[in-house]
């Protein structure tokens, strides 16, 4: 059976910020998606466009709740807690 030597603090680090700013970039894009979505459906809402609307905030909501579990493993990695279960 082959052993694994436990990643090294640097690489977690290195592993945590990376996934910290993949989630930041979806957010970003998923808040920007949704701003733009908003601002291109005029007043007289159409079933479409209360369908694009409702997907833009889900996504933008995922992508949200992506970001702040991603700032709270890194948080939670640089503070030395121990991570919670999501």
């Amino acid at each position: 059976m082959a052993s694994f030597e436990p990643m090294d603090r640097r690489s977690v680090e290195k592993r945590l910020v990376e996934a910290l700013e993949e989630a930041r970039k979806r957010r970003q894009g998923a808040r920007d998606e949704f701003y733009r979505v908003i601002s291109e459906i005029p007043s007289g809402l159409s079933s479409d466009g209360v369908l694009r609307i409702k997907k833009a905030a889900a996504e933008n909501r995922t992508a949200l709740q992506a970001y702040r579990v991603a700032l709270r493993r890194f948080t939670d990695f640089v503070t030395g807690r121990k991570p919670r279960v999501n």
